[in-house]
């Protein structure tokens, strides 16, 4: 028995693509045939369709860790040029003229110039490193400048209190204003207190007290002579009288301050004669040391005796034996201009008690 012949494919013809060619083939296959053909096309077009998109997921994961790899590069390139980038400080101290000429932009500088937020957040990193570069010196130059302060004010004070460079020497110890009863000796006596101490720790008011107590003095300046002196300005009380004390005379400024005692009348001091026993005594005797201390130099030496009866009877005794009756201790300047023109005539007694009316008499 034979087997059934199978179709001849039809030839194409001159107007038949092959397309319809392959519609005719397909038809006049079996049905097994047909459907095994159209499974493996089903197949073939799902292994098309996932291609692309494994492709697709390759391309993009390359493209990603490529784009890791240029980020982490650039900040690798970032750090470096940071580190050979010279300090804020040394690029300030060079001038324009010593800086080096650049022919070219810098790997980072062009990577930052592609990328603009990444060099922003690298100007800002450096912004931030400079500002705490910054307070740190701050920091430091205050701490420094307080210790050097604490070290300043400590040194001083010791040269000044402590040390042996400021004290006092006793060849700098000035005296001025001594007298024949404030002798320049007893002063300097006083003041060796002083020799040897710095020169700030000097209690210049308790030395100033001891010299005030002679009776002489009346008052009395002491102040520093920086680096290594002291001056001692004083102010003498002024003798004008003397007056008999028992066996002894003392001698009277114009206060009535006895200045000194001595065993006989000191020249050139007018012996005070004052009833001591009366009740104005006080008043006379006061009356008369004005008088005294108001005459000049010249003329209070030519006096050797002044006394009174009452306040206002003030008489003076000339070298010459001549009297002046001068009255009371009033207008003592006129008296002494006045006094003056009438020595110039010889007379026994000169009254200027009035002296717009003076008087002389034999």
């Amino acid at each position: 028995m034979r087997a059934p012949a199978q179709p001849r494919p039809r030839a194409t013809g001159p107007g038949e693509d092959r397309g319809q060619v392959s519609t005719r083939a397909e038809r006049s296959r079996p049905a097994a045939d047909r459907a095994r053909g159209r499974q493996d096309e089903r197949e073939n077009r799902g292994r098309a369709t996932s291609a692309p998109r494994a492709g697709r997921s390759a391309a993009t994961t390359a493209g990603r860790k490529a784009t890791d790899r240029k980020t982490t590069d650039r900040k690798t390139t970032d750090r470096k040029a940071d580190r050979s980038k010279p300090s804020p400080t040394q690029g300030r101290s060079r001038s324009g003229a010593d800086r080096p000429a650049t022919t070219g932009r810098s790997r980072g500088e062009v990577q930052r110039a592609a990328d603009p937020d990444s060099s922003g957040v690298g100007q800002l990193a450096e912004r931030l490193r400079e500002r705490r570069a910054a307070v740190r010196r701050l920091r430091w130059r205050m701490v420094l400048a307080v210790v050097g302060s604490v070290l300043t004010v400590g040194v001083l004070g010791w040269v000044v209190f402590a040390s042996p460079v400021l004290t006092v020497h006793p060849e700098d110890v000035q005296v001025s204003g001594t007298s024949s009863f404030v002798p320049e000796e007893e002063v300097l006596e006083l003041a060796e207190v002083a020799h040897d101490q710095p020169v700030a720790r000097v209690d210049t008011g308790a030395l100033a007290e001891q010299i005030t107590a002679l009776a002489a003095v009346r008052d009395v300046q002491v102040r520093r002579a920086w680096p290594n002196g002291l001056t001692i300005a004083i102010e003498p009380r002024v003798p004008v009288a003397v007056v008999a004390d028992g066996d002894q005379y003392a001698v009277l400024d114009a206060d009535a301050v006895v200045v000194a005692r001595d065993d006989a009348p000191v020249d050139g001091l007018a012996a005070v004669t004052v009833p001591l026993g009366e009740e104005a005594a006080a008043d006379s005797l006061d009356a008369v040391l004005t008088v005294l201390a108001a005459l000049p130099g010249e003329l209070r030496t030519d006096v050797i005796s002044a006394g009174a009866q009452t306040p206002y009877q003030v008489v003076l005794t000339l070298a010459g034996g001549a009297e002046v009756m001068w009255g009371s201790a009033v207008e003592n300047d006129l008296k002494v201009e006045v006094l003056r023109t009438l020595l110039q005539e010889d007379a026994g007694r000169y009254d200027v008690s009035a002296p717009r009316s003076p008087i002389t008499s034999e």
